[in-house]
């Protein structure tokens, strides 16, 4: 049987943060205990931006390694919007692993915000090798 874990914050705390570079999504932190080999993470956050026309880049870090960003524009502000993506990140060695979401404005001026109504979801199963 394949290790899942769940990974999850029903309630983000209250945050703006202004993802110049990237940036830990606060609340989206977690330690595993994983086997050497791949993490596959599918996971969603919810959130809002304070300008419209903002795009942002959401990745997986797991340890040093990242998964693809996931781009998404917010076409409205205030509005908001749950963004989801898939990860199969490599997992070098087995023991403690820190698992995050990290964000990059990609376009526009706004900023990122989550207050008690956003949560973080996730499931990371372990493919040992």
């Amino acid at each position: 049987m394949l290790p899942v874990f769940s990974w999850t914050n029903s309630a983000l705390p209250d945050l703006p943060i202004n993802p110049v570079a990237y940036t830990t999504i606060p609340g989206t932190t977690q330690v595993f205990s994983m086997r050497a080999g791949v993490a596959v993470v599918s996971w969603s956050v919810s959130g809002y931006s304070g300008s419209a026309n903002t795009a942002f880049g959401v990745r997986v870090r797991a340890g040093s390694n990242t998964g693809p960003v996931t781009n998404f524009f917010f076409n409205s502000s205030f509005t908001h919007l749950t963004i989801s993506g898939n990860a199969v990140i490599p997992i070098p060695a087995s023991g403690n692993t820190t698992f995050s979401l990290e964000m990059i404005r990609r376009v526009g001026s706004g900023v990122f915000v989550a207050d008690p109504n956003d949560s973080l979801t996730a499931t990371i199963i372990n493919i040992g090798q």
